[in-house]
């Protein structure tokens, strides 16, 4: 009895496009992270929160605040690398 061995192939494809995470409630987007294993530390939740409510305005942000983003974003990025 002869075996035939099996070829199989992979075919990907890159794609493109746009979504708004208004469309998404919060919930599912940090379930969505979560279950891809990307998510903010515990100790960093307090924080993002607040720069969350901070931002949402739609008023430009201030030098204190553009400081406080660009600190959360070093601390989430170090945590990546």
């Amino acid at each position: 009895m002869s075996r035939r061995r099996r070829n199989y192939r992979t075919v990907c494809k890159e794609v493109e496009v746009e979504v708004s995470l208004g469309d998404f409630d919060d919930d599912d987007i940090l379930e969505e992270a979560q279950e891809r294993g990307v998510g903010v530390p515990f100790e960093m939740k307090a924080k993002v929160e607040r720069l969350y409510y901070a931002t949402r305005g739609g008023d430009p942000l201030t030098p204190e605040l553009q400081s406080q983003v660009r600190e959360l974003l070093q601390d989430l990025y170090g945590r990546a690398a």
